[in-house]
């Protein structure tokens, strides 16, 4: 078994296949998934959590995640997670 060595997590999170079709598209799936990251690491817990977690960053850490706009709403997250 071999350790995994720290990294970008924005770069191994974007190796992850996107399961949505497309009109599902609108966020990228890296940014996304690093959302989710970062919010639970930071104690946010639901989607409503994680949305109020993500809009209360600054809009540089929006972009640093990959969110080209304004991040989604919670029911991108749920329908993602689902």
């Amino acid at each position: 078994m071999s350790l995994a060595c720290g990294g970008d997590l924005r770069a191994i999170l974007s190796q992850v296949p996107d399961p949505r079709g497309r009109k599902g598209r609108r966020h990228p799936l890296a940014a996304m998934l690093t959302a989710i990251v970062c919010g639970l690491l930071c104690g946010a817990r639901g989607y409503a959590g994680l949305v109020e977690w993500l809009h209360d960053q600054e809009v540089a850490v929006w972009h640093w995640m990959g969110f080209g706009r304004r991040p989604p709403k919670g029911d991108c997250f749920r329908d993602l997670l689902v």
